[in-house]
Order: structure tokens, then C-alpha cells, then sequence
């Protein structure tokens, strides 16, 4: 049986090999079944179908597949998608200039929730323009309940 730190070494070694990266793998919270969510992205490109499936067979073709993936534990590869999860500083950095929106674990001017252009983060604070208070907002990565994308179809 694998750890997730070994089943994340393989994986990622054949996501990167087809040039993209893993943005994120869920993991079953049973060893025994459940599923593998497997999340890749590319800044330079789009995910398609058939990335997730060529991926997916080379995964399956591993002589060690039975261990990475046993019996009752199904394997999912897609995209993390346009409203993707920030759950990483990598994640935010790479948010800059992108429209988010941000659950605290504490209000800051007794709101628990913004949303709006996420303007810097420097691994500690990041700095939103909050489309309702109309300004910019501080807030400290640890105060940070969940983040993520929130794009606007109508612009």
C-alpha cells in the first residue's frame, strides 16, 4: 500500500511528463474505496478530455497501479475548472489579478466574505478590491477560511 506522499510522486511525475501540472488530488478518506480526484492544470494551456484520459490510461498502465490505486478506489482526472479552490500560497500567487472571492475564519469590518479583483499576495497578506465596500481589503492567510475563483460570465 502507497502513502498519498508516494501516490502524489507517480502521478505527478506522468502529469508533468505530458506538460501539466497537479493543482490538487483529494484522496479517499478510506483506503479501501472511495475516489482519487486528481486535479491538473496548465497556465499555457487548456484541459481537454482527452488530456485527462491519455493521463488517466498511463496512470492505469503502471506496473504499480494495483498499489496506487487499489481495488475498490476509482481514479478521476480532470481539471480543478474555471471556479477552481485556492487552497494554497502557490494558488493565490497565481490568482493575481483575478476575481475571488474569500470566506474568513474572523469579520474584518464585520463581513466574513469578499469578493472582488485579488490585487497582491505576498505569502502572508493579500490585498482584495472588494466589489461592495468599493476599497481595498487586507486579509491574513491564516484568517483565511476557504478562496476561491469567482468568475464573472457577465463581463
Amino acid at each position: 500500500m502507497f502513502t498519498n506522499k508516494q501516490i502524489r510522486e507517480y502521478i505527478e511525475e506522468i502529469v508533468n511528463q505530458e506538460g501539466f501540472e497537479v493543482y490538487d488530488i483529494e484522496y479517499p478518506s478510506s483506503s479501501v474505496s472511495g475516489v482519487i480526484r486528481v486535479y491538473i492544470f496548465s497556465s499555457s494551456k487548456t484541459v481537454t478530455v482527452s488530456d485527462c484520459a491519455t493521463i488517466s490510461r498511463r496512470i492505469a498502465n503502471l506496473p504499480e497501479y494495483e498499489e496506487i490505486v487499489p481495488g475498490n478506489v476509482t481514479l478521476e482526472i480532470s481539471s480543478p475548472g474555471i471556479n477552481r479552490s485556492l487552497k494554497t500560497k502557490e494558488h493565490l500567487k497565481g490568482a493575481i489579478s483575478e476575481r475571488v472571492k474569500v470566506k474568513l475564519k474572523s469579520a474584518i469590518e464585520n463581513k466574513k466574505s469578499f469578493l472582488g479583483i485579488l490585487k497582491n499576495f505576498n505569502g502572508e497578506l493579500l490585498t482584495i478590491f472588494d466589489e461592495s465596500l468599493k476599497k481595498e481589503v487586507q486579509i491574513e492567510y491564516d484568517n483565511i477560511a476557504s478562496a476561491r475563483i469567482d468568475f464573472d460570465f457577465n463581463s
